[in-house]
């Protein structure tokens, strides 16, 4: 399996040799970001609701048994936050195996 970010590198080295323009590239990397951005989307959303946010604080409220969506909504709200501070102190992003150690410990990666 190709990682978006392994695709895009591949063309941005196309760009450096002179074989692709950064027009082109500009053009594929938003291409190839909306099929991800799409796939992601229709992968999360149930049961009709078509709001991406509300869709994944109702699953995981179901999930936990959780009755307070606004409880459920704060706590999405600050993980985002906690997890950017362990990503700032704990991944090099210049390696691919500190990120997926990262996800792995987070079960946020599938290999």
């Amino acid at each position: 399996m190709v990682l978006l970010p392994d695709h895009l590198q591949e063309l941005w080295e196309k760009v450096k040799s002179g074989h692709l323009s950064r027009e082109s590239f500009a053009r594929e990397q938003a291409r190839l970001l909306e099929i991800y951005r799409s796939e992601w989307c229709n992968a999360v959303l149930s049961d009709g609701v078509t709001d991406l946010r509300s869709s994944l604080v109702r699953e995981a409220a179901s999930y936990y048994d959780i009755s307070d969506l606004a409880a459920v909504e704060r706590y999405f709200s600050n993980a985002v936050m906690t997890l950017q501070r362990e990503w700032q102190a704990n991944v090099n992003a210049n390696y691919r195996a500190s990120i997926e150690n990262f996800m792995r410990a987070r079960r946020l990666y599938m290999s």
